[in-house]
């Protein structure tokens, strides 16, 4: 197999990515059969970030007197082009929706079995048509219901969905069954299964977990973000594994980029017996458990693109010391940041993440949202601003 090896260096960087500043980077990038692999050292960015983020408002209100705007368990967003919001508020099974200054406006959705029912709804989004799509867990369904809340369409789906979908075109991208070797599968509307890909990373030993399932490779390995960007194209950012990919909407790996991390990436699992927080979709409350997991050393929570279609990555700059009491947890601010990379996966820099991150965020336009569905019951809206 032919390789050809580039460093990027200052003239490189100024001709390609002018609009990002002229600081030389370090990054090498390997093109293998045709695809880039992005080996990112310095960023482009030096020390000091070129945006920044600025509160914008609340969204949700625990202690409102107005029912509309008391979420329980909030789990996803969606900003349509419009700038209408949709919470999909899951412990009250129902999508709030509200137009671009906050006023409410409708409520889709409510808990049960039948049409426009929830039993356990994960995700929203609003297609290109102005339908607005749900991802059903435990009917492993998306539920589609035109703009005034009724349903005229239900997709079965061959997979028990995790949560998160993406549509692109006439296509729904899930993730596939945790024990396959590809992770992502491609469907159309009938739930028929176009294509898969996003090869699963295998380690040489079986893992046995507490419940009695062995894999051959550990589950959480393998958990990931996934997300379109403003092209079409499907990025995926690993939590456990130093892997950034983007693919095209067909399947076809673009580029694959890493970074230097203060800590290595766990070459093999160990298994630790630690309580966690469960929560199942046919019961929407939490309980805590003593489990024996497979333990790696966590790298990323969450990602994004922007307007600029910059990747936005949470990722960890230590390994906290993990408490079984989870009062006695660092903040999460203290040992997150964002890792801001180019639609090529070149390192521009990093930036503090703001007091009201949460994992669960989400970016659309100028506008990133951190979801909190644990203590304030509210999503927190920032502009993402240019210095």
């Amino acid at each position: 197999m032919k390789k050809s090896y580039k460093i990027v260096r200052s003239i490189f960087v100024i001709s390609l990515f002018f609009a990002c500043g002229n600081i030389d980077t370090d990054a090498v990038i390997e093109t293998i059969d045709g695809v880039k692999y992005i080996h990112n050292n310095t960023p482009l960015w030096g020390g000091e970030p070129e945006i920044a983020l600025e509160f914008v408002r609340k969204i949700g209100d625990y202690d409102s007197t107005d029912d509309n705007f008391v979420f329980y368990k909030p789990r996803n967003i969606f900003v349509d082009e419009s700038g209408n919001v949709y919470v999909l508020d899951a412990g009250n099974f129902r999508v709030q929706v509200f137009d671009s200054d906050l006023d409410y406006v409708k409520t889709i959705g409510r808990q049960g079995q039948g049409p426009a029912e929830f039993g356990s709804p994960s995700a929203v989004l609003v297609d290109e048509n102005n339908n607005i799509l749900v991802s059903d867990q435990s009917k492993s369904s998306i539920l589609v219901f035109d703009q005034n809340g009724k349903e005229f369409e239900r997709i079965s789906l061959p997979v028990r969905s995790t949560g998160s979908f993406l549509k692109i075109g006439e296509e729904l991208f899930l993730t596939s069954t945790m024990t396959d070797t590809t992770l992502i599968s491609a469907f159309d509307f009938q739930g028929n299964t176009l294509y898969r890909f996003v090869q699963a990373k295998k380690y040489s030993r079986d893992v046995e977990f507490s419940i009695g399932v062995s894999i051959n490779f550990p589950i959480i390995a393998n958990f990931f973000s996934y997300f379109q960007d403003n092209q079409g194209s499907i990025i995926i950012v690993f939590n456990v594994q130093n892997r950034i990919e983007k693919y095209s909407s067909d399947g076809r790996l673009m580029f694959q980029a890493d970074r230097r991390l203060n800590y290595d990436e766990s070459s093999e699992p160990y298994v630790e017996t630690r309580i966690v927080e469960l929560f199942t979709p046919d019961d929407p409350t939490r309980e805590k458990r003593e489990m024996k997991l497979p333990v790696y050393n966590r790298i990323s929570a969450g990602a994004g693109v922007d307007h600029q279609d910059r990747i936005w990555v949470s990722t960890l700059m230590y390994q906290p010391e993990y408490e079984a009491d989870p009062e006695k947890q660092p903040p999460l601010p203290e040992y997150m940041h964002f890792e801001i990379f180019n639609r090529d996966g070149i390192l521009l820099g990093y930036l503090d993440v703001p007091e009201h991150y949460t994992d669960n965020f989400k970016i659309f336009g100028d506008k990133i949202y951190f979801i909190d569905s644990k203590d304030e019951m509210c999503v927190y809206e920032y502009r993402i601003v240019e210095k």
